[in-house]
């Protein structure tokens, strides 16, 4: 499961948790019936803005949006999760900075 996917199946399990509909979370967090269903089926891609709306409407705290494979990621790890989407990874003290 990609990371994207994982994101959204977590705000969907804690939407289906309240008991929230789509169309009352759409109302809650200004984003659009059509807009909101389209994301949580996977149809289209989740803006940061509306990761952050969404996570703290729904209450769902930042560690649980981040898949396991990802919580203990260090060094070359880092560097394999990165590189392959065109981000670089520099060790912390190499006096270099990301691009």
């Amino acid at each position: 499961m990609e990371h994207s996917q994982f994101i959204v199946k977590v705000l969907e399990e804690a939407r289906e948790e309240r008991g929230i509909s789509i169309a009352e979370l759409a109302r809650r967090t200004n984003m659009s019936d059509d807009s909101l269903g389209n994301l949580l089926r996977g149809k289209r891609s989740l803006y940061g803005e509306e990761l952050i709306v969404l996570a703290i409407e729904l209450e769902v705290p930042i560690w649980k949006i981040i898949p396991p494979e990802l919580w203990d990621l260090k060094g070359d790890k880092v560097k394999r999760v990165l590189e392959p989407r065109g981000q670089r990874y520099m060790p912390q003290g190499s006096g270099r900075s990301a691009r």
